[in-house]
C-alpha cells in the first residue's frame, strides 16, 4: 500500500491517492487505488505508473526509515459516476503527477 502525493492537470490541485501494486518490471510500477475527492472530479478510481527513483533504505539502515520511498509516476483516474442519462454514463476523467514517499508491504 502506498499514500501517494498527486497533482491533476485537470483540476490544477493538489490531490491523494492511496494506491497497491499490481506489478512490476525493472524498477517500474503499475498501481491501482483510488483518489480522495477533488474538485472538479470528485473520488475516483486510479491507476498509476511508478519508477524507483530512491529507497531510503539503501542509503542508511534504520527500520522506520525502510518505509520511505521516492516513486515519481504519472496517473489516470475516472470517477464521478452518477448513473445513466442519455444512454451515457456520466463521469469526469482525471490525470496528473503524482510521487510515492510511503511504502508500506505486507
Amino acid at each position: 500500500m502506498a499514500l501517494l502525493s498527486a497533482f491533476s492537470f485537470q483540476d490544477s490541485k493538489l490531490n491523494y491517492l492511496l494506491t497497491a501494486e499490481v506489478a512490476t518490471f525493472k524498477g517500474f510500477a503499475l498501481e491501482a487505488g483510488v483518489a480522495t475527492d477533488a474538485e472538479k472530479t470528485g473520488t475516483k478510481a486510479v491507476a498509476v505508473v511508478s519508477y524507483d527513483l530512491l529507497k531510503v533504505k539503501d542509503i542508511v539502515n534504520i527500520p522506520i526509515l525502510n518505509l520511505i520511498e521516492f516513486r515519481p509516476g504519472v496517473y489516470v483516474g475516472y470517477g464521478r459516476i452518477e448513473g445513466f442519462q442519455d444512454s451515457q454514463l456520466k463521469g469526469e476523467g482525471d490525470w496528473g503527477a503524482s510521487l510515492s514517499v510511503i511504502n508500506v508491504k505486507f
